[in-house]
Parts: C-alpha cells; sequence; structure tokens
C-alpha cells in the first residue's frame, strides 16, 4: 500500500464520516491507476472495518470495467427506514442484483458465472459522492471512492433464469405514492445481464473475490434521480418484484 493510496483513504473516510464533500482527491495523491484506484478501495474497507456484501460493476464508453464493493453495513431491509445522515440527498437507481450460490474462480466462463447464480434482486442502489460533483473527474477517482455507491435495498428475490427478458421489462419508479418514471427498462449496456461474463477479471484485478452469498448490480434501469428526506421510495420491476425503502433525515 503507498502513501499516496493511505493519504488518498483518509481524506475519503473524513468525508464519509462527516458529510463535507471534497472537491475532489489533490494531485499529490490521487490515484494515477486503476491498480492505485483499487489500493484506494482497499484502504477506505480497512479504515471502515466494513465487510463485503456484494459488488457492484461498470463498463465505461471505452470499454474498460470497474469494480467496487458494497459494504454489508451499508444494506437495508426491504420497506425499511434508511437514514441519509450525515448526508442530505441520496441518488436513487432502481436496478438488477444477482445473487451468487456459489463463488466464481477468476478463470469462469460466462456460462459457468450464470450458473452459480441463483436469485435475480430487484434492488434500489442508493448513490452518493464523497466529491462535489463527479463531471469531468477522472476514471480512477471515480473508482476509488467505490464509484458513488452508498448502499442498497434488497427487494423482491425470485429465482434467476437466464433465459428470461431481462432488458425488456417494464419497471417504474414511485415517490411518496406517486409515479415518478415508468419506462422498459433502460440498460446502460442494453442488457442488464452483459456485464456478468466480464465479472470475474475485473474483480480479480481489484484484488477480489466473488464469495457464496454476494450479490451483483449492473447497472441502472431508470436512471439516476437526486432526493432528499423524508420519502417514500419504491421500484417495481414488472414480472420480477418490487422494492421500497423510506429515507429519513
Amino acid at each position: 500500500m503507498s502513501n499516496r493510496s493511505t493519504e488518498a483513504a483518509v481524506l475519503l473516510l473524513t468525508a464519509r464520516r462527516t458529510g463535507k464533500q471534497l472537491s475532489g482527491l489533490p494531485a499529490a495523491v490521487a490515484p494515477r491507476t486503476m491498480a492505485e484506484a483499487y489500493e484506494v478501495q482497499h484502504a477506505v474497507l480497512k479504515g471502515l472495518s466494513a465487510g463485503i456484501a456484494g459488488y457492484k460493476i461498470s463498463i465505461f464508453p471505452d470499454g474498460a470495467t470497474a469494480v467496487a464493493p458494497i459494504l454489508t453495513p451499508l444494506g437495508t431491509a426491504n420497506g425499511a427506514e434508511r437514514s441519509l445522515a450525515p448526508a442530505t440527498r441520496m441518488g436513487i437507481e432502481l436496478e438488477f442484483g444477482f445473487r451468487f450460490a456459489k463463488a466464481v474462480a477468476a478463470t469462469a466462463l460466462a456460462a459457468d458465472v450464470l450458473a452459480a447464480i441463483d436469485m435475480t434482486v430487484v434492488t434500489i442502489e442508493l448513490c452518493d459522492s464523497r466529491y462535489e460533483g463527479i463531471d469531468g473527474k477522472a476514471r480512477e477517482v471515480l473508482v476509488a471512492d467505490m464509484i458513488s455507491n452508498q448502499g442498497w435495498v434488497a427487494g423482491t428475490a425470485p429465482k434467476f433464469d437466464g433465459a428470461r427478458n431481462f432488458k425488456g421489462a417494464t419497471c417504474r419508479q414511485l415517490f411518496d405514492g406517486k409515479v415518478q418514471t415508468e419506462r422498459t427498462a433502460s440498460h446502460p449496456n442494453g442488457d442488464p445481464l452483459y456485464p456478468l461474463p466480464l465479472l470475474p477479471q475485473a474483480l480479480a484485478a481489484g484484488g477480489y473475490a466473488l464469495s457464496a452469498g454476494q450479490f451483483v448490480i449492473t447497472g441502472s434501469l431508470t436512471g439516476l434521480t437526486w432526493v432528499a428526506a423524508p420519502l417514500l421510495v419504491e421500484g417495481e420491476i414488472d414480472g420480477f418484484g418490487k422494492v421500497a425503502c423510506r429515507l429519513v433525515g
């Protein structure tokens, strides 16, 4: 672990604990490579003494992949309350989550990855950044900050069936019982299953491994919406189920 990565992690940990966002990471400590970005992730994990419930995988416009751990303490039960503190807002993304019944090796083929999944989980990803804004930030800086993950809410979890039409599902997002958006699922990569075969190598590059019982989210179906508390947030994906949480201050 380099001194640069340790110092960057200290800044991000302070932002997490105080809610005071950073304009960015100073050039003297900002990660310059993906390997350094993952070093910062691991240092933040160590500083929080947090377990890993799952991962998010992102594919950047140039095709590069990145992962971020989703921290066990930041999980919210379906229908439960979630405090925004020390933040004053939260980003909401309705997504498919995929729960794994067994571990997946770094050398696993696409068929092996899909065969290891036992449940599809209707999920709300809770998002926030430790930066004042993410536009224009280097990929490595975003990855160091867990790609803006702030937790998740796990809802209905039917048995996984890879033959189902995940990219054609109708989904809706409701705020305080009113439909905020209703649309055919619009995934950044076209198909919510698309990133899964890329997962083993992406995790290995980050120094992670996928264990039985962990889950993976692959990208928003409805886009990112910023909200404030108090608010009842609900998500529905037709044919798959529902998820909800109540945000409080």
